[in-house]
């Protein structure tokens, strides 16, 4: 610095610039990007070592250097003199005296102690802030949250162990400035990793656009002797891995998708555990032990709780707009349907297996991924099913009502019939077996309670059938009753009476379909004004309470047949 203050006939204080200058250029030469963010601690070091230096250099040492220099002709200083490269002793007698007598003068700038600190407080505000913004731009490139957050730890370390002996235009802001750099870059990962959830819509809209039918009958069955062959060594990982993915319905697309997912879900936790981790550093091991006890309680308790309490928060948020926007996407996907079941099951049972296997983060938030498509799913399966297995099947027209099956079975005096017709029990087997081929996996309580409610409705229809065509054969009887009447000299024989046994046969049935589809209604129930009706026209006392026993005490027994339908 003194050679710089001869050559350019500089003062102090313009060395002390230039040196500045200089440190300040390579400090941004080293926060190249094609340096990488490894740079980082090395240029705040340098930041560091410049202030540091600046401080020594006000504290006279240069001053002192220079009065050194202009205390006697500079060929007569012992140091110049001792350069083999002047050869003085040798070739000083041709020295000209105005050169052997020079004496050098400089331009001396005795700061004041408060003149010299605002000189450095304003190279160190500079020099921070294009360290930041080089710094930001630097750190842009890295993508790898662990490896940031290990940056992060190596520039704090690097400033909290010299910030009891640097002075800077502010303590404070250098902190607060370090954890902004890091902090930003650390929410756009986080941001970017979440986003990376879209990857699952990509592929489920993959796997819809390239559909093809799958055969129901070749699903897999739980009893399936293939699945005793399976290798059941290492805790029977492979023979577990089999029974799951055949109970829930998991065929190489679900199976696809979920491999999306957890590699996500993967990357969410890991930086879950990351931020978690922040609050157990030990920063005080790194801050100097003579630094003021609440200076370091304030620093440690916004890098443990502070920091770890923002990046959890945003990584929240950032999950949460993820799954919301992947909900969005489902949204737009199954308006491509066309009532399509076996896309809805296959989106169904990824919904469920999404929310089964939420991120660790999302635990207290009360989001219910995708609840409002789900109701519109179940009532494509509800559509399918009705579809196979009409309602109309439960008391099919017959053309000789004279004839009512399982009359002969009725017992009790009088005789009462005491289980439901042959094909109202038929009906409801083959609806299950229905629900079964389409996946047992797929009917939970909301998905059979819209089942049951659309049966509720249509059942009624197949009842009212059967019940006008009994009014037919009422007013068939009524004429000949008239007839009879007239033939007042012959005794009276009561005929049986088919019109009258139907309705009683249908009222049991009734109850009994009452039993099978207990479910919730809002409004007036269908069923309960058929029922009533049918007890109007039967019009006598104690066969309702007989026969909706006996359908109940049917239905207890044959329950476990129909387990879709009674477990819910």
């Amino acid at each position: 610095m003194a050679a710089f203050c001869l050559y350019n006939n500089a003062s102090s204080l313009d060395a002390i610039t230039h040196f500045h200058n200089i440190r300040l250029n390579y400090i941004g030469k080293r926060l190249d990007r094609d340096n990488g963010s490894e740079c980082i601690p090395k240029a705040l070091s340098l930041y560091i070592q410049t202030l540091q230096h600046t401080k020594v250099l006000f504290s006279r040492r240069l001053l002192d250097a220079l009065g050194r220099l202009q205390a006697q002709p500079l060929l007569n200083d012992h140091d110049i003199q001792k350069l083999d490269d002047i050869d003085l002793d040798i070739l000083g007698r041709w020295v000209v005296p105005d050169v052997k007598n020079f004496t050098p003068w400089i331009k001396s700038d005795a700061l004041t102690k408060q003149s010299a600190e605002q000189t450095l407080k304003a190279w160190s505000k500079k020099a921070f802030q294009a360290f930041l913004e080089r710094g930001a731009a630097t750190l842009e490139s890295s993508v790898d949250f662990a490896a940031v957050l290990a940056l992060r730890k190596k520039a704090l370390d690097i400033w909290l162990a010299a910030v009891s002996t640097t002075l800077t235009h502010s303590s404070t802001s250098v902190l607060e400035g370090l954890r902004d750099l890091f902090n930003t870059q650390l929410k756009n990962i986080l941001l970017k990793e979440a986003q990376a959830l879209l990857s699952v819509g990509d592929s489920v809209k993959s796997h819809l656009n390239e559909w093809q039918k799958t055969d129901a009958s070749g699903r897999q069955s739980l009893w399936d002797p293939d699945l005793l062959s399976l290798d059941v060594s290492d805790g029977a990982t492979t023979f577990q891995r089999a029974i799951t993915e055949t109970l829930l319905g998991q065929d190489a697309k679900i199976t696809n998708v979920l491999e999306v997912y957890h590699a996500w879900l993967a990357t969410i936790e890991t930086s879950r555990q990351l931020i978690e981790d922040l609050q157990d550093t030990k920063w005080e091991d790194t801050l100097d032990e003579d630094e003021d006890e609440e200076f370091q309680d304030s620093t440690v308790d916004l890098l443990t709780k502070d920091d770890p309490y923002l990046l959890r928060e945003e990584q929240i948020k950032a999950v949460r707009q993820a799954l919301l926007d992947l909900q969005g996407l489902f949204e737009d996907v199954i308006q491509t349907f066309d009532s399509n079941s076996e896309k809805a099951a296959f989106v169904l049972r990824l919904i469920r297996d999404l929310r089964r296997e939420s991120p660790n983060i999302m635990q207290d938030d009360e989001m219910e991924f995708a609840q409002g498509i789900v109701p519109e799913l179940h009532e494509i399966l509800a559509e399918e099913i009705l579809s196979k297995v009409p309602a109309s099947n439960i008391i099919p027209p017959v053309k000789n009502i004279a004839r009512l099956p399982g009359r002969s079975l009725w017992e009790k005096t009088p005789e009462l019939p005491i289980q439901p017709l042959p094909s109202t029990f038929r009906y409801f087997k083959r609806l299950v077996e229905a629900m079964e081929d389409l996946g047992p996996d797929l009917w939970n309580p909301s998905a059979v309670n819209l089942l049951k409610l659309k049966l509720h409705k249509s059942a009624i229809d197949s009842f009212a059938s059967k019940l006008e065509q009994l009014k037919s054969v009422d007013s068939t009887e009524d004429k000949g009753d008239a007839d009879e009447a007239e033939k007042k000299e012959m005794p009276v024989k009561t005929d049986p009476n088919p019109a009258r046994d139907w309705r009683i046969q249908l009222l049991l049935d009734a109850f009994y379909i009452r039993d099978v589809l207990s479910v919730q209604i809002d409004g007036i129930d269908p069923l309960d004004d058929l029922i009533e009706t049918l007890q109007g026209e039967i019009d006598e006392d104690g066969i309702a309470g007989a026969l909706q026993e006996s359908a109940h005490e049917f239905w207890n027994r044959t329950q476990l047949l129909f387990g879709l339908l009674s477990h819910h």
